[in-house]
């Protein structure tokens, strides 16, 4: 499927970086749950305004885990629509033009359809569960050497801190 390599243009750019919010969901709803664990959390400074906006975005995947299975439906619902939209059998292949026009049915047909559940389908593998658990693990991972170097730093600061005891 040809407009399955388009990348869905919220996951490459701004809050959707991460996968927020999928096609289907409510973006003000997603708003209003950042912005209230913003204000029951007050962060100070990067660092804490970075959890809190994690904080955000997976209780809001956790909220959200149906749109991963509506995806899926989507895209089974695609391939049968593809099925069924193919030119009939014949012992010579459908010349490109016919393959296109049959394609082109398939997709409004299947945008019909599916409604919003057709953009999920165009997000290809970003809307799976496998995508988000991989995303997940990278991020796990990141996140354990930040808290290593935090460590790190926030020990040499007590070290600074501590009285230096001048020899006599």
């Amino acid at each position: 499927m040809q407009e399955k390599k388009k990348a869905w243009p919220a996951l490459k750019h701004g809050a959707f970086a991460k996968t927020a919010v999928l096609p289907g969901e409510d973006a003000a709803a997603f708003n209003k749950l950042r912005k209230d664990l913003l204000a029951e959390f007050l962060p100070c400074g990067t660092f804490e305004t970075d959890i809190v906006e994690d904080l955000a975005r997976l209780s809001w995947r956790k909220r959200n885990l149906g749109t991963y299975y509506l995806a899926e439906l989507a895209r089974q619902r695609y391939v049968t629509i593809e099925q069924e939209s193919k030119p009939p059998n014949r012992f010579d292949d459908p010349d490109k033009e016919e393959r296109e026009a049959a394609h082109s049915v398939a997709i409004e047909r299947a945008r019909k359809e599916l409604g919003p559940g057709f953009q999920l389908v165009l997000m290809g593998e970003a809307a799976t569960l496998e995508h988000h658990a991989k995303q997940i693990t990278v991020e796990e991972r990141l996140e354990a050497r930040i808290d290593r170097a935090l460590r790190r730093l926030l020990f040499v600061r007590g070290l600074k801190s501590m009285p230096s005891s001048k020899s006599s």
